[in-house]
């Protein structure tokens, strides 16, 4: 019942699991953990590690299950703060990584990501992707305008010119 107790309980887990290659396991119990603070820091936590077994683990039914897990709790996390851009951000491309496997439309993922940029115009990680997307869906000129708009805020981002440099190379 002591919450400090709780929180070294769930953080061992954690690291037990981690420890002995389960990271499916570990989510669970970084979700639990999340349950019993209620912290927008422990929900970004679980919510992350979610994402990623989504990203590299498992087969499309369980890769749906992780992305589902990852965009509640990045929801519970926003309830908590809901001006956080980056948490918007991270959502949105949840939502859009995530809408193969889940079903779900990738235009609200895309949705969030553009409501992020009006609330932080100036967040080069949410140009950044939605620059992304846009390559992704064949939109080059809408990638290069989205690049452009990420390399006039953080010149030196090199990820950003080699996507940029793809997308030229797209178009001759």
């Amino acid at each position: 019942e002591d919450p400090e107790e709780s929180t070294a309980a769930f953080d061992s887990l954690v690291t037990i699991f981690d420890t002995m290659r389960k990271p499916g396991a570990a989510a669970y119990y970084l979700e639990q953990k999340a349950m019993r603070s209620g912290t927008q820091e422990d929900w970004t936590v679980a919510a992350e590690r979610f994402i990623i077994l989504g990203k590299y683990m498992g087969e499309n039914d369980q890769k749906a299950a992780w992305y589902q897990h990852g965009s509640e709790a990045y929801k519970k996390a926003l309830e908590l703060d809901p001006e956080n851009v980056d948490l918007q951000i991270d959502l949105g491309v949840t939502l859009v990584e995530g809408a193969g496997f889940t079903g779900q439309m990738p235009m609200e993922g895309i949705g969030m990501l553009r409501k992020a940029i009006e609330l932080g115009p100036d967040n080069a990680k949410g140009h950044f992707y939605l620059g992304y997307f846009a390559e992704r869906s064949g939109q080059l000129d809408k990638a290069m305008e989205r690049y452009g708009k990420v390399l006039e805020l953080d010149p030196g981002n090199m990820e950003t010119h080699l996507y940029m440099a793809q997308v030229c190379e797209k178009q001759n």
